[in-house]
């Protein structure tokens, strides 16, 4: 009977956790078929377009307030293994309300959600005017909205010494049609600067921006598309020949889509074919 009782108070104690949240699990296999060449010599090769395991869950806090954790383990798809994939991957823990959100961890930075999101609409070889980060880790960020306008700061501390290695401030909203971004990042001898635009003109939609970071390159990038599937963009980086990219993404499913890209610049040609299935 104690054995009884015992096995329930475990079962009741390893169940709570699970009841007080809600869990989502979710995720992304992107796998490609690319071809490359340099102007002497084509190359093929299976490449991973950035698969993903994702776990999510929320617990609600009462009084308009939840907290929320997100976990991506990279995969890598080709290889047929977990964590082979981009390991600097969404791993964050946080507390949102009427008031915005905080969160620390691995997550998106700043600049991306303000500006990077507008110029890189790439998944293999676009974005060439962005400099900014993608993803960011050992950080803390918070964001809220005032009004129409979003507001966003981050910080980043790497090196576990008495300062703060960098930080950024962002906004982004919307003027009428014409959605804007803008970030600056100090970052000792490399602060970031970075603007970036979108509108849509009926079926059609244009984006694009320009960044730089202090003694490093400046880029710029323009993407037209949005009509049947397609995308074209330009962008160039200080220092290199531009480059011109086309995508076109066939949706299967709500779910399953067929992505072709291809690229060309100068002598550095490439073309890919990904199939995607979210999960």
């Amino acid at each position: 009977m104690n054995k009884k009782l015992l096995a329930a108070a475990i079962a009741g104690t390893l169940a709570a956790p699970i009841a007080m949240a809600d869990v989502a699990v979710s995720g992304s296999i992107r796998v490609g078929l690319q071809g490359a060449s340099d102007g002497t010599d084509t190359t093929w090769q299976i490449r991973n377009g950035g698969s993903r395991l994702r776990f999510k869950a929320s617990e609600d806090l009462g009084n308009g307030q939840a907290a929320y954790v997100t976990y991506e383990f990279g995969v890598d798809a080709g290889g047929g293994s977990i964590g082979g994939g981009a390991r600097n991957r969404l791993t964050e823990v946080g507390i949102k309300g009427g008031w915005g959100s905080l969160s620390l961890g691995s997550q998106w930075s700043t600049q991306w959600s303000m500006v990077g999101t507008h110029i890189d609409k790439s998944q293999a070889f676009g974005g060439q005017g962005y400099q900014g980060q993608y993803r960011m880790n050992n950080s803390v960020r918070y964001k809220t909205s005032m009004g129409a306008l979003a507001v966003g700061v981050d910080a980043q501390m790497r090196s576990g010494g008495d300062d703060v290695d960098s930080a950024t401030i962002g906004f982004g909203g919307s003027m009428g049609g014409l959605k804007y971004g803008v970030a600056w990042r100090d970052n000792g001898d490399s602060d970031y600067t970075g603007i970036g635009f979108g509108a849509k003109m009926g079926d059609m939609k244009i984006s694009g921006g320009w960044s730089d970071v202090d003694g490093g390159n400046s880029g710029s990038n323009v993407n037209i598309g949005g009509i049947a599937g397609m995308w074209f963009s330009y962008g160039k980086v200080s220092g290199s020949d531009g480059a011109l990219v086309g995508t076109y993404i066939h949706k299967v499913s709500k779910s399953t889509s067929v992505r072709l890209e291809a690229r060309a610049q100068d002598d550095n040609n490439a073309g890919i074919v990904i199939l995607r299935k979210e999960f």
